[in-house]
């Protein structure tokens, strides 16, 4: 279920009169955060099962493997060792049955010259990312961060959360925990800035997004109809759709778990501002990428023994992290393009010890870190390598069907005043640009007008068609 779908409104909206009603009903702060908590876990299963009932039994096998197999890591090592590993081993089994087994099947009858067996699976809402938090909770458990967490129902409400179950943000166990046992369900205060960080998200993924992605699914399909000018737009407008669907989904999930009283850092933070490779990774999906080099990244040795090693796994966590956004052979491309990206800015940072640059040296970086994301983009977003080839054939092809696409336009200058926005404000920042989210006064009548003339705005350019998150499909 999108968040953009009426039926979700109706949904949250329930669950928010019921909580303010039991916050009405009970005077007790300690009887009242125990019913928040069981109204959120049964909501989070609701929604759920509202999908399909099957998806409960995953999140629930997962839930019970990690919540037994954390509290038996007081044991000696080893067992705490073994349990860690068979943990993760069962979740990550889980994740690939649904998620790439006709994919590696394909592969290895298409290897070996034979047929290969392939199963109509649809994978549970949300698997990706609660088996994502699962497998976070449990090495954070297994290296002694923290004590595991002796409540069932507070493990099962983290793994299962339905505000970011279905495409995040990745949530840090011990930040999800610090606010559950907090006075912080509803509240005026968080519902005043709640509301206005899901219009944003909404603008961004309804206006921007999905009206981007008319121009590009065009192009894309038949990029041998249309001239060079053209392919070069979508490529571009590509890169703007991907950053305001996803930015804009984030928004949208960090502005209703705002509303119920949750605190969550933002998922984006102007990754097209970025002077190279590696800084675009601490601003792109942050959640993320710093789940990638926590769990993944410094397990396989992070950069501990010796450059070679380092750069190999920098690969090797790119490559895994560009298979698991699809069971596609393009998507492997993607992560190794970066994954190569970030070792070849490494070695430039290795040899080249200036750390001061001028404004002209930082412009021309950030653009050409934008165009080195928009070139990896066209293989995320192509459906075959010849579709990809196509793209790049099409910027030397000089007839064709020219289309400039106005909202294109639109989306450019949104970024650009987003960065621009940024940098003015990055003394208030210390001195970094920095995304941050702007609220208006609500109990003013300035504040109100300016609100709903945006939401108007929202509703009147939103594209209303067939346009789910694009990493809903992760």
């Amino acid at each position: 279920m999108s968040f953009t779908e009426y039926r979700f409104f109706i949904f949250f909206a329930v669950v928010y009169v019921v909580l303010w009603l039991l916050k009405l009903a009970f005077s007790s702060k300690k009887s009242f955060t125990a019913m928040n908590k069981t109204i959120l876990l049964l909501s989070s299963y609701a929604l759920t099962a509202i999908v399909d009932w099957r998806f409960c039994i995953s999140l629930a096998i997962v839930t019970a493997i990690v919540y037994f197999a954390a509290l038996k890591m007081n044991e000696s090592i080893k067992i705490r060792r073994l349990l860690m590993f068979l943990g993760v081993s069962v979740i990550i089994a889980q994740l690939g049955f649904f998620k790439y087994f006709n994919f590696f099947s394909q592969s290895i009858g298409t290897l070996l010259g034979k047929d290969f067996v392939t199963i109509n699976l649809v994978a549970p809402l949300g698997i990706s990312f609660y088996s994502f938090s699962a497998i976070g909770y449990l090495v954070d458990v297994y290296r002694k961060k923290y004590p595991a967490n002796k409540s069932f129902s507070d493990v099962a409400l983290y793994i299962s959360f339905f505000t970011k179950l279905v495409s995040g943000p990745i949530v840090r166990p011990e930040k999800f925990f610090n606010q559950l046992d907090k006075e912080h369900c509803v509240s005026l205060k968080n519902l005043e800035a709640g509301i206005q960080i899901v219009l944003l998200g909404m603008f961004k993924k309804m206006v921007l997004a999905d009206n981007l992605s008319v121009f590009v699914n065009d192009v894309f399909g038949a990029p041998k109809a249309f001239d060079s000018v053209t392919v070069l737009l979508a490529m571009i407008s590509y890169s703007l759709q991907i950053y305001f669907d996803f930015s804009g989904y984030s928004d949208i999930a960090i502005g209703f778990s705002k509303i119920l009283g949750f605190n969550f850092d933002k998922n984006f933070n102007l990754p097209y501002a970025s002077l190279n490779p590696t800084e675009f990774w601490k601003r792109w999906h942050i959640s993320l990428s710093q789940w990638l080099q926590e769990y993944l990244y410094i397990s396989l040795g992070g950069n501990r023994k010796g450059k070679l090693r380092t750069y190999i796994n920098l690969l090797l966590t790119m490559l895994i992290g560009g298979l698991w956004h699809g069971a596609n052979f393009t998507f492997i491309v993607w992560g190794g393009i970066n994954g190569l990206g970030l070792i070849i800015h490494k070695l430039f940072r290795s040899l080249n010890k200036k750390k001061t640059e001028s404004p002209v040296t930082k412009t021309i970086s950030c653009v050409l870190c934008f165009c080195f994301a928009t070139i990896t983009w066209v293989f995320f977003r192509a459906e075959s390598f010849a579709n990809a080839a196509d793209m790049f054939i099409g910027l030397t092809q000089h007839e064709g069907i020219r289309q400039i696409y106005t909202w294109s336009f639109v989306a450019v200058i949104f970024a650009l005043a987003e960065i621009i926005f940024a940098f003015l404000k990055k003394n208030d920042n210390g001195g970094k640009i920095s995304a941050e989210y702007i609220t208006l006064d609500l109990t003013k009548i300035s504040g109100l007008t300016l609100f709903f003339i945006f939401a108007g705005i929202t509703v009147l350019f939103a594209y209303i068609g067939n346009t789910a998150f694009i990493y809903g499909n992760f």
